[in-house]
């Protein structure tokens, strides 16, 4: 039995950086997701404002490189996703999209942040 390495999150990250841009997840296991990377693993409680937003700031500073695009897929915690845009903007990541999943035709659809 051969054993294979599982991929780190800064390895994932450098794969999507070929394309100039990060694609990452808000959380991991809400929804299905064309990426292997999130924000969050979990949330452990949805009012703890600041513990969001700081493991937003942790988790964007490991990803970010300037001139590089964010896209954000969003899977409905509206906190979460407050979180991640304050953190962009704090850091002043000024090229972002939000992809939102459409039921419908099954595909995402973009909004792109104007600061």
């Amino acid at each position: 039995m051969e054993i294979t390495k599982e991929e780190t999150f800064e390895e994932k990250i450098k794969k999507s950086k070929e394309n100039r841009k990060v694609s990452i997840g808000l959380i991991k296991g809400r929804h299905e997701i064309p990426v292997e990377s999130y924000v969050f693993g979990s949330i452990e409680d949805v009012t703890d404002v600041n513990a969001i937003e700081s493991k937003a700031v942790y988790r964007l500073r490991e990803v970010y490189r300037p001139g590089e695009q964010l896209v954000l897929y969003a899977t409905g915690l509206t906190v979460a996703l407050v979180a991640v845009l304050n953190a962009a903007r704090s850091m002043q990541w000024l090229n972002c999209v939000v992809m939102h999943y459409d039921a419908n035709t099954k595909s995402y659809y973009p909004q792109y942040i104007a600061w």
